[in-house]
């Protein structure tokens, strides 16, 4: 964990997509995860900018495990381009067993300041094809299997 001391959190963005979400299966190509894109804009003296997501990931459709490989991607140009954010790069999850585990993730990174507008969104992969995971889902101990939103927290230190 890493503490932020003496600066204030400003210029709050909270995104959630509440209606007409789906869960989205990854193989091991790279793809956007769908809710977690948002457009900022920094105020002035700001000091970084902290982006954090919380979602699920789950083993199904292939039991093998849910390596997940996630990193921060970043577009200045609306959109139209997108480049991994250096050192955001993560790998979590389980692979190589077939114990069906659904991980609840926290992904949380800091950068530096910039100006003007920027597009941050996650993008992630599985780890090998024969590994490939649901974002989005949860299986309950009540045996039941929910969907959970992805959830975006933005802001200014």
């Amino acid at each position: 964990m890493s503490y932020i001391r003496g600066a204030s959190q400003s210029n709050m963005q909270v995104v959630t997509n509440s209606t007409g979400y789906s869960t989205q299966t990854m193989s091991s190509t790279l793809a956007a995860i769908t809710g977690t894109e948002v457009t900022y804009t920094l105020g002035l003296n700001s000091l970084g900018v902290v982006y954090e997501c919380n979602y699920t990931i789950y083993w199904n459709p292939d039991g093998m495990g849910s390596y997940h490989c996630v990193r921060l991607q970043e577009s200045t140009d609306g959109g139209s381009s997108w480049s991994t954010i250096t050192g955001s790069e993560v790998l979590e999850g389980t692979y190589g067993e077939s114990d069906y585990d659904c991980f609840c993730v926290h992904f949380k990174h800091r950068l530096e300041p910039w100006t003007g507008s920027k597009k941050l969104r996650l993008a992630a992969r599985s780890y090998a094809s024969s590994a490939d995971y649901t974002i989005g889902k949860c299986y309950t101990a009540g045996a039941s299997t929910i969907k959970s939103l992805p959830q975006v927290f933005i802001y200014e230190v």
